[in-house]
């Protein structure tokens, strides 16, 4: 998709560690590879989001049903380059949503802006066609494992090789 990306890879994490000794060592050795597909998030209830700016306070009013408001705060301070503390994320008692309502979605993104731009109240209701076919897909893993352990599986260590497919 992006050509002058070279690898695609967004992020790469590295624990340093000298598992040389405990490899050499250990009597009990367990290595599995493990595959998960992609799949599809699935909450009980689609996404709802009314913003407002409140010109008042000089502050944008986010009312979404995001389980984890301040991922949400963050995401639109670093999108709209406004500083966090201008921004509030109320986030109403919210039903199971499996990962989808965890995230900041750019249907949330563009209402904050609109709201800003427009100083007025907008809201957006997905329904259910809409989160099924347009929403957020999980991503595909593939993990390398090798649990290292004692005769008594006293765990002395694990090394991991994961690759997360994201997606473009």
């Amino acid at each position: 998709m992006h050509e002058d990306w070279g690898d695609k890879v967004f992020l790469h994490t590295h624990v340093n560690a000298d598992l040389s000794a405990i490899k050499a060592s250990a009597p009990v050795v367990v290595r599995r590879q493990i595959c998960t597909p992609r799949q599809r998030m699935a909450p009980l209830e689609g996404r709802g989001v009314v913003c407002q700016w409140d010109s008042r306070l000089e502050q944008l009013v986010m009312h979404s049903s995001a389980q984890m408001p301040h991922i949400n705060r963050a995401g639109l301070s670093e999108c709209l380059g406004l500083d966090q503390g201008r921004i509030r994320v109320i986030s109403p008692d919210v039903g199971g949503g499996f990962g989808y309502e965890g995230i900041l979605l750019p249907e949330e993104v563009c209402l904050a802006w609109l709201a800003i731009k427009l100083q007025c109240q907008v809201r957006w209701i997905e329904e259910r066609r809409e989160q099924l076919t347009a929403s957020t897909n999980c991503r595909e893993h593939a993990q390398d494992i090798t649990l290292y352990a004692e005769q008594s599986v006293r765990l002395l260590a694990i090394d991991s090789d994961a690759t997360v497919d994201s997606d473009a």
